[in-house]
């Protein structure tokens, strides 16, 4: 939007009002909540030889409590191998799988050590003399070894984990099949006895399925251990930990919660990959008790009596939220997937720069997990609704409403959901735009930055991604340059360009980075930068520099030109070339006339009150850069004499709707059925604010009605 000086001053006041004022101060790190989570696992967590250790604790323990945080533990390395085959990090997969095969793997019974101590050494009970195993480790390293073999092809996955896999059949699953708790060998491994129970969040059923997959002497144990699971399932819709064997009775347990998700998440894997219903409907009926109770309490306890479905307990758990929050991605509850998220484990993560678990998603700043981090970051990549990135625009066509705020919360908000619907069902869009508000000191700084006070953060921009996708909408992004001295952006003039451009591309990069982690197809460099559109040399370095981070749709939106001087300009900008389409900001002037006729109005988009012919115009740049033409953004105010001054938000006039659809429908009849146009972004949906009787909001509108019928 061509923005007055009053524009920027109205937008400045809302934003002091909704936020508070301050000097800005650029952000400490741009790293996004997964690489500062899986930073913390790496870095702070990890010693000499690649061992995970358990607990955070001081390096020189004080005593032998703290000392016991520094163990290592099969089942970290295990979660940090799926959540590499997860993202694709061959480099992440290959190193686990060495450590795992290297430290923790005994050869003779072909088990995993369930405990390592801090020197890598196996732990040996001092009460037994014996080593022992934890089967759900190993499954879930065959879950993602051989995931892993799907994805990347290479024969050590599948050898390594058909020889677990043969460990835990000579070992672990008994004469009938079913997977006891443990394992116990001797150093000299002559001898050993297995467990005399079944611990139920140990079936890992997906994970046997797939070994059924390449080893069929499975599928028998993999049928044993669905039905002893399936019999966990109480009255009160929640799971025993335990099943005896010998008794062939259940027992509650601790009543842990974790162990409940995650034996629902495997019941709900493998029953929709297996096309097993009763596996599906036990892990719905779960999720659903769970729900209920979350919706009333806005919590969940870490332990349940799993009888009378009470909690025993008052306090929570953070690996049992990331495992319910994949349960409900499993069984199509994005939304409320993506609330556990946004309140239950991105809140945790510890931000404080000077919190030695910096990054850790833990309850406090001085204390963490690893296997609360990992579950996180499991939890974070496998909740996330993407789809893969293309430069092309799906369809040729966009029909998308800018859903904006100034409050750098809002897209955070519960509300986010149901109003993205309402968007999409009554404009029947297809793409929702999320501005991001940037900041630099005066007309003449060369420090745009990222303001941790005023800019959204980076798990409300998720949250809100995450939101859209779930709904059926793509997403665009858009950095949006706001000046503290009250300057619009299209004046700025840095007094060192090359500074300037080196902190935008940091800027932009970072956003490219999130789009590119969140699936974001559409993502625009920036809009109406009029004093820098002509350097096309930086913007093609810049361009260059986003394109190794990002594989959606990029572009710019230009500014609308008012004459010939400055469309000249915008036909000269030579980096069209290296982005996927054109953008304009469409806020042309059309007409001299407060009550136009649609007639009137379709004629001045070919002689507007400028003399300008504005379709040949954009006509004209397809045809020189090859590439569609996209008004990523416009809008009219339901106001007299609108058309006039699209851009003007304090334009006098009096409410007029039908100025606003008038304008909104000559615009649709304009370009219906060209080729080289892609569609528009309409703009005006304040968030948080209530709604206008003469802005640009279009809901409650006549115009409103002109977009819906699209979708009849």
């Amino acid at each position: 939007m061509r923005k007055t000086i009053q524009k920027v001053t109205a937008l400045l006041v809302l934003s002091v009002i909704l936020m508070g004022a301050g000097s800005a101060a650029p952000v400490p790190s741009l790293a996004l909540p997964e690489d500062l989570a899986l930073a913390f696992v790496l870095e702070s967590m990890r010693n000499e030889a690649g061992g995970i250790f358990t607990q955070w604790q001081p390096s020189e323990a004080a005593s032998e409590e703290q000392a016991g945080g520094h163990d290592v533990m099969a089942q970290n390395h295990a979660l940090l191998l799926r959540y590499a085959e997860i993202i694709g990090d061959h480099t992440l997969f290959e190193t686990q799988r060495g450590l795992l095969q290297k430290y923790f793997l005994d050869e003779r019974v072909n088990l995993f050590y369930w405990k390592l101590d801090a020197a890598m050494n196996p732990f040996l009970s001092s009460q037994w003399g014996t080593y022992s195993n934890t089967p759900i480790n190993e499954l879930i390293a065959i879950d993602a070894l051989l995931a892993g073999y799907d994805r990347w092809g290479e024969d050590v996955s599948l050898s390594l984990a058909g020889r677990i896999g043969a460990g835990l059949r000579d070992h672990v699953v008994d004469q009938d099949g079913r997977l006891r708790d443990h394992f116990a060998w001797p150093p000299q491994a002559d001898t050993g006895l297995a467990g005399n129970a079944v611990v139920l969040p140990y079936l890992h059923l997906p994970a046997m399925d797939r070994l059924a997959g390449y080893f069929p002497q499975w599928k028998a144990t993999l049928a044993v251990n669905l039905d002893i699971a399936l019999g966990a399932q109480t009255e009160a819709g929640l799971f025993h930990e335990l099943y005896l064997p010998d008794a062939q009775t259940y027992s509650s347990g601790s009543g842990s919660l974790t162990g409940m998700a995650q034996l629902a998440l495997f019941l709900a894997e493998y029953g929709q990959r297996a096309g097993e219903p009763r596996a599906v409907r036990a892990a719905q009926r779960f999720f659903g008790v769970l729900k209920a109770r979350y919706q009333a309490d806005n919590r969940l306890f870490a332990r349940y009596d799993p009888d009378s479905g009470q909690p025993l307990v008052s306090w929570e758990n953070l690996s049992a939220y990331a495992l319910i929050a994949r349960l409900a991605v499993r069984l199509d509850e994005a939304n409320f997937a993506n609330l556990l998220v946004a309140e239950k484990l991105l809140p945790q993560q510890q931000l404080a720069p000077d919190a030695p678990v910096f990054g850790s998603i833990a309850w406090t700043d001085q204390d963490a997990f690893s296997f609360d981090t990992l579950h996180a970051l499991i939890a974070l990549e496998t909740t996330l609704i993407k789809q893969p990135l293309s430069p092309q625009i799906e369809g040729n066509s966009v029909r998308a409403a800018w859903y904006v705020d100034l409050n750098p919360q809002a897209y955070a908000r519960p509300q986010v959901p149901d109003e993205l619907k309402t968007l999409k069902n009554r404009l029947c869009i297809d793409t929702v735009g999320f501005q991001i508000y940037v900041f630099q000191d005066t007309i003449n700084s060369a420090n745009p930055h990222i303001d941790p006070d005023r800019t959204a953060p980076d798990p409300a921009l998720r949250q809100a991604i995450n939101a859209a996708h779930a709904q059926g909408l793509r997403v665009m992004l858009l950095p949006v340059l706001f000046v503290d001295d009250g300057s619009w952006e299209g004046v700025i003039r840095p007094d060192d360009l090359d500074q300037w451009f080196e902190h935008w591309t940091e800027v932009v990069v970072h956003y490219a980075k999130l789009a590119q982690r969140y699936g974001v197809e559409m993502l625009q460099l920036g809009s109406e930068l009029v004093t820098l559109r002509k350097d096309s040399k930086r913007w093609g370095k810049l361009i260059a520099t986003v394109r190794q981070h990002y594989q959606g749709h990029l572009s710019y939106s230009v500014n609308f030109w008012a004459n010939r001087s400055e469309y000249r300009e915008i036909k000269t900008m030579d980096h069209w070339a290296a982005l996927d389409s054109i953008g304009v900001v469409g806020y042309f002037e059309l007409t001299n006339d407060n009550s136009p006729s649609l007639e009137g109005l379709e004629r001045a988009w070919r002689n507007d009150r400028n003399g300008q012919d504005v379709v040949s115009d954009l006509r004209q740049l397809h045809e020189k850069y090859d590439k569609p033409i996209v008004l990523w953004e416009v809008g009219y105010q339901s106001k007299d004499g609108t058309n006039t001054r699209p851009w003007d938000f304090f334009l006098k006039g009096l409410p007029d709707q039908r100025e606003q659809l008038l304008a909104y429908q000559a615009l649709l009849n304009v370009f219906e059925g060209v080729p080289w146009f892609s569609g528009l972004g309409m703009f005006g949906h304040f968030v948080g604010l209530p709604k206008s009787t003469d802005g640009y909001d279009l809901l409650d509108k006549q115009a409103e009605g002109l977009f819906a019928q699209s979708c009849r």
